[in-house]
């Protein structure tokens, strides 16, 4: 609620109704803090609640359902009932309201997509998050398809293609690992290529070349080529694209490339059910390092490198900054580090940002039962590319030698099974 007149209105004179939910009393932000709602303030009231079936709504005479609505504008047939409901505020002499409106989930099976480039979104090919890639150099196109319906969708109904790359198959992550796409559930594809030569482009009429872009929204000139594929994905009811773009280096110059390698004390563990996932016993640290190389011919400003972990956050801390000054020159490494306390992989924590594999620690099929690993990713940024990189740790297997011993990565231990008498 806003005071847009010329008088203060004390708390005790205003009155925050729902024509639902009644009198709304919870204040979230006063403001300034005081019981005075000064000429300008602002402050915001705040109630919860639970979302009705609109399907089946309840006999409830106080609730507000408008049929024939949730079209988004015209984008989603068929029209479906919206739970609408009405705020008031009331002072001694004046009165306002304003309504607001939610629907239910989509009808029948929905997807999204969203395409990817070497990590980047990069929708406008004229915008800054457009990566420069030179000729020659590797590409990473990435699929990440959504259930946004209500709908369990078989793998089988799911057709991914680009319109240049063309049917891709490759599924990188399938979610909870079956084949059925559940509502709200992610899966990614993926497809691999090579950059072309966009000052020189061969005469491909499938190629998708834009002119006069890539100048990261004015930052950059003169204005050049783009490449823009369209990633779409397909079920039965729907069909959803999404574009991803890429530039060349600007004429004459070179475009910036970048490496990760992220260890976990000390190994590199990409694969959670290789030999080198090292077994670390629950509450016993975890050192992660991740260290970046720049690849390219450009000098790289510390300010312009991001280093981030899916599970931890943006990763500060440099413990090896190379010769010291604060540019990655080509060729140069540097090391970043975070560290933590091993998690219980047996009876994990619920954390959504965990990312957990279950069935592998098996050592390359040297230690049996497989377990959980826990799995997360290090990803380096910076403003034209980006690299990523995984590392995994497993809990200690109940059948080490001495579960008071230090663990040790795979290789420098012995393992026994347990022997019941």
């Amino acid at each position: 609620v806003t005071n847009t007149g010329t008088v203060t209105i004390p708390e005790a004179d205003i009155t925050v109704t729902d024509n639902d939910l009644g009198v709304i009393s919870d204040i979230v932000d006063k403001g300034d803090g005081d019981a005075i709602l000064a000429p300008g303030e602002v402050w915001i009231y705040q109630a919860v609640g639970t979302a009705v079936d609109l399907v089946n709504p309840p006999a409830d005479p106080t609730l507000s359902l408008i049929g024939g609505v949730c079209t988004q504008d015209g984008t989603v047939t068929p029209p479906s009932t919206a739970y609408t409901n009405i705020g008031v505020v009331s002072i001694p002499t004046a009165s306002a309201s304003d309504p607001s409106s939610y629907c239910g989930p989509l009808p029948g099976p929905n997807i999204d997509i969203i395409k990817y480039t070497n990590g980047f979104d990069a929708n406008d090919p004229d915008g800054t998050d457009v990566p420069v890639i030179g000729a020659g150099q590797p590409v990473t196109w990435t699929y990440v398809i959504t259930n946004t319906g209500s709908v369990t969708i078989p793998e089988s109904d799911i057709t991914i293609t680009d319109n240049v790359v063309g049917v891709i198959t490759a599924i990188t992550d399938k979610g909870d690992g079956d084949a059925l796409l559940a509502p709200g559930e992610v899966w990614q594809y993926q497809a691999v290529g090579t950059a072309i030569d966009l000052a020189n482009p061969p005469a491909d009429p499938t190629l998708q070349l834009v002119s006069n872009v890539c100048t990261r929204n004015g930052t950059v000139t003169p204005p050049r080529t783009a490449y823009t594929n369209i990633g779409t994905v397909t079920i039965p009811t729907q069909t959803v694209t999404d574009p991803s773009s890429y530039c060349g280096p600007p004429v004459g110059g070179q475009a910036p490339s970048i490496d990760i390698i992220k260890l976990t004390n000390g190994q590199d563990a990409d694969d959670p059910d290789g030999a080198d996932v090292p077994p670390i016993a629950v509450g016993a640290p975890v050192t992660w390092h991740y260290i970046i190389t720049n690849t390219g011919t450009v000098t790289i400003a510390e300010a312009d490198i991001t280093v981030t972990d899916n599970v931890i956050g943006t990763i500060t801390t440099i413990i090896d900054k190379g010769d010291g000054d604060n540019v990655l020159s080509p060729g140069e490494t540097w090391t970043y580090e975070a560290v933590g306390v091993a998690i219980d992989l047996g009876n994990p924590p619920d954390d959504p940002n965990l990312q957990l594999v279950s069935n592998v620690c098996t050592f390359d099929g040297t230690v049996l039962p497989p377990r959980t690993a826990y799995t997360n990713i290090g990803t380096v940024t910076i403003p034209e590319a980006s690299a990523n990189d995984p590392s995994s740790y497993c809990n200690v297997p109940p059948a080490a030698l001495d579960p008071e011993e230090e663990p040790q990565p795979p290789g420098s231990r012995i393992f026994l099974p347990s022997i019941a008498r």
